[in-house]
């Protein structure tokens, strides 16, 4: 049940990052990253490899610890 709810956020997530104009928000990064997270806790374990490239791709160092933070929180148990 709860991973459906996962899944859906997931979709509606998706639609947006999606959108062209998007891709130019300066939250794309971390909305990409949830959308991987929550994919990752709807089911999907190579949704995990992505948010690590994410991670290890990202240049901005803040954005990168906290990115960091989020993934060892949410998927390092």
């Amino acid at each position: 049940m709860i991973s459906k709810c996962y899944d859906t956020a997931a979709e509606a997530t998706k639609v947006e990052l999606d959108k062209p104009e998007n891709k130019r928000d300066p939250y794309y990064r971390r909305a990409e990253f949830s959308y991987f997270l929550v994919k990752y806790k709807s089911g999907y374990p190579e949704c995990k490899e992505k948010m690590q490239k994410l991670i290890a791709d990202t240049q901005d160092q803040e954005l990168k610890s906290q990115l960091q933070i989020v993934h060892d929180n949410e998927v390092v148990q």
